[in-house]
Formats: C-alpha cells, sequence, structure tokens
C-alpha cells in the first residue's frame, strides 16, 4: 500500500472507528505530482468518507479540501485564487500500537518529535467557500515555494432535490405510514441538473407546514450528511417538508396513511 493510500486508510478507518483492509477514500493527484487532494466525505451515499476532487462545488457552500502527503515533518501554507476563501489548517500527531493491539493517539505541536516506538502523523486540510463562478487554483507553497497546485471549478447552484440517505437516490414525493421515518438530505444542483459537491452550508433549517403529521428532527445524529433530517410519521394526512437555505430553498410533499 503506497504512503498515500495508507493514509488515506487511517482517516476512513479513524473515522468508522473500526479496523479495515481496505482503501475507501478517494484521491485526486495535484498538478505536480507532488501531493494528492481529496473531498473531505459529506456523508452522501456517492462521497461517504472521501472522493475525488472530480466534480464542482457549491457557490455559497462550504467544502473541505483533505490533502494527502508522504512526509508527515513537512509544514505548508495555502495560496488561492480570488473570489474563494480559503482557510488552511495543519495537526499532527504521536501514533504508538499497544500491546493488545490498539492504537494510542496524542497531538503534538509542529515542532515537537515522536519517540522512537511512535509513528508521526499529520492531518491537513484547507475550507474552501467560494463567493463566484469560476475555475479556482488552490496553491500549497512550502516556504514560500510552490509544491502542488490543484484546480476546481465553482458553480452556482440552481435547484436542489432531496436524496435518501439509505442509497442516494432522489425523492420527488414521499409516503410513508404512521410511526415510520426516513433520513433524507438536500443536494445542490447547477443549471445542468447535476449535482455540486459541499460539505455544509452557513444557516439553512428543515420545516413542515403541519407538524401534527410529521415530525422534524433535524438532529437526529451528529454524524452523516451536513444537512440531513429525520422525517417522522406521526398522523395520517398530508403535509409540505421544506428546506430552507442562503443559497436554495426546496419543498415536496409528503403523505402519510
Amino acid at each position: 500500500m503506497s504512503s498515500f493510500s495508507s493514509l488515506r486508510w487511517l482517516v476512513a478507518c479513524t473515522a468508522l472507528m473500526v479496523g479495515c483492509d481496505f482503501d475507501i477514500v478517494g484521491g485526486s493527484e495535484g498538478q505536480e505530482g507532488e501531493l494528492e487532494f481529496s473531498y473531505s466525505g459529506n456523508g452522501l451515499f456517492d462521497c461517504l468518507f472521501g472522493c475525488d476532487v472530480d466534480r464542482p462545488i457549491a457557490v455559497g457552500a462550504r467544502t473541505t479540501l483533505v490533502i494527502f502527503e508522504d512526509d508527515p515533518q513537512k509544514s505548508f501554507t495555502v495560496r488561492a485564487t480570488d473570489g474563494v476563501s480559503a482557510v488552511y489548517s495543519e495537526s499532527f500527531e504521536c501514533e504508538r500500537t499497544l500491546s493488545d493491539g490498539s492504537r494510542e493517539l496524542r497531538p503534538i505541536e509542529p515542532h515537537e518529535a515522536c519517540a522512537a516506538n511512535e509513528q508521526r502523523n499529520a492531518f491537513r486540510s484547507i475550507e474552501l467557500e467560494p463567493s463566484q463562478s469560476g475555475l479556482l487554483l488552490i496553491e500549497v507553497l512550502e516556504d514560500g515555494a510552490l509544491v502542488d497546485a490543484i484546480e476546481i471549478e465553482a458553480r452556482e447552484v440552481a435547484s436542489a432535490r432531496f436524496v435518501d440517505d439509505s442509497d442516494g437516490e432522489p425523492i420527488d414525493e414521499l409516503a410513508l405510514a404512521q410511526s415510520e421515518s426516513l433520513n433524507l438530505s438536500a443536494e445542490l444542483l447547477d443549471d445542468r441538473g447535476l449535482p455540486l459537491y459541499y460539505d455544509g452550508l452557513s444557516s439553512f433549517a428543515w420545516s413542515v407546514d403541519d407538524e401534527q403529521v410529521v415530525q422534524v428532527d433535524q438532529f437526529w445524529l451528529n454524524l452523516g450528511p451536513a444537512t440531513s433530517v429525520a422525517l417522522i410519521a406521526n398522523e395520517v394526512g398530508a403535509t409540505t417538508v421544506r428546506f430552507e437555505s442562503l443559497v436554495i430553498s426546496h419543498d415536496v410533499m409528503i403523505t402519510v396513511h
């Protein structure tokens, strides 16, 4: 397994809190071939714990870009083109394997060294929030010199649709039995009707017209998609479930039988 793959494996398995024996996080090579970049994984079905940087991102929404690099000793800075806020963060830790096979991790400062029986890990990410559409050039620097770069397209949000969290299938209308529940998320689309990647929105809300028919639990789980919500069917009837944000709004009719 390559160094890039090993780190992707560590990130994914840490997120799962279980042992893994396969690589489930995608990655795209930078223009100079020195780094790999990955969308961090927003919990949606097609990018659960990370995926290739192969699709446009949504203007007005947050996207986290993860950087994978062979040398955990290095420290970087980031430069981005106009039209996007790019906030870089990096953290370091020492890892050792205990006698029972479990891992022990401790955070360290960039200048600190790990013990001889420990492995040093580095976690690097960039939070992007584009304010306009266009091609964004994100450059990673070391001591002011270019290490690698990646180009990402940002597109305006033209519409939205709801998707089932369990399988990623679009939802045009809803019908639930009493006491049945469904977890769904809002997928943002461009003017071509294609999904845009994003990790979060600065402000959004779910609501229903009649809470006696359907109950909305926006905080059903602190994992999963950024806009995930649980709908719980209470009484027989019909109502509208609505998603509202600063970039787009969307609603569908839901029937309880």
